[in-house]
């Protein structure tokens, strides 16, 4: 049998849906294709790369950031995670309105991860072995800087809504497997889609406070 790694990770992304992460073994995933585990590492060179590969499967139609300039920085623009200067409220709403393209990208990831079971660890799990490379969050980060938040703000605050994201995700996934297994008339507790939705506006509104450039 001819094997390819687009079919390895298509097989891999059918076991996750229907079994779980916890499922997701070579051996049953060599079993699913009619072939020896060793096959597979023609393909993935172990468990981890495998996981990666999957990780960007689910993202694949992730859309995309457009490309963001960061506005000229005022010679007294902060660049330190510590910095006191931020904008008043007031002056928040030009910030939030560039920032509106990275709530709706933070709201699709968070769809995207969800239609697949445990597609949020498995993502965290790829996130976690390639963070500091990963090119949708330099985009992130870019999409930020162009709403005037500082370079060490920006970076800071893309990794926490990035982590927000899956985290909140993660733990719906979780829940939601709980109540589905839990006795008839348990309850299936919060409106997770409101509390996401309020915890994504505190993190946007701090980041727009601390947008001291205007929006690019």
């Amino acid at each position: 049998m001819s094997l390819s790694r687009v079919q390895v990770v298509a097989a891999a992304l059918e076991i996750l849906d229907e079994y779980g992460l916890g499922d997701l073994t070579m051996r049953r995933l060599a079993t699913s294709l009619g072939v020896q585990p060793g096959a597979l590492y023609w393909h993935v060179a172990n468990k981890q790369a495998l996981l990666a590969e999957v990780a960007d499967a689910i993202v694949a139609d992730l859309p995309g950031l457009t490309a963001g300039e960061a506005p000229e920085r005022a010679p007294a623009a902060p660049d330190r995670l510590d910095a006191p200067e931020v904008r008043s409220p007031a002056e928040a709403p030009a910030a939030l309105e560039a920032l509106a393209e990275v709530a709706g990208w933070a709201r699709a990831l968070r769809r995207t991860l969800l239609a697949h079971r445990d597609g949020a660890d498995v993502v965290a799990t790829a996130y976690a072995l390639r963070s500091d490379q990963d090119p949708t969050v330099s985009a992130l980060t870019d999409r930020v800087r162009a709403a005037g938040v500082p370079r060490a703000q920006a970076d800071a605050g893309s990794a926490a809504l990035v982590h927000y994201v899956l985290g909140h995700t993660a733990h719906e996934q979780a829940h939601a497997q709980l109540v589905a297994g839990a006795p008839a008339g348990a309850e299936a507790g919060h409106d997770a889609g409101e509390r996401f939705e309020l915890g994504l506006a505190l993190l946007l509104d701090g980041l727009a406070l601390r947008a001291v450039e205007p929006p690019a």
